[in-house]
């Protein structure tokens, strides 16, 4: 017995999983890094990416809008009777 004591010791030294660690300094000096880049004001900045696209939608005319939707479904169409047919 007095031989797995001494083994023992060796096994409580090991990392736990499950230990809850308080990392909020680490976490803090990232973020103000991070900050220091200005990254989170680039994307505040940024515009949305729906309302580009709604706007460029506006801006083409219905017409070009109409001729590349019978395109691109008469297009999808073949290729998808092409697939069916092989």
């Amino acid at each position: 017995m007095a031989q797995l004591k001494k083994y023992s010791n060796v096994f409580e030294e090991e990392f736990n999983p499950f230990e809850v660690k308080d990392n909020t300094l680490d976490l803090r000096k990232k973020l103000e890094r991070i900050d220091n880049r200005d990254i989170r004001t680039k994307f505040k900045c940024a515009q949305d990416p729906i309302n580009i696209a709604f706007r460029k939608i506006e801006d083409i005319s219905l017409k070009t809008l109409a001729v590349d939707f019978v395109k691109e479904s008469f297009f999808d169409f073949v290729s998808f009777v092409s697939n069916v047919c092989k």
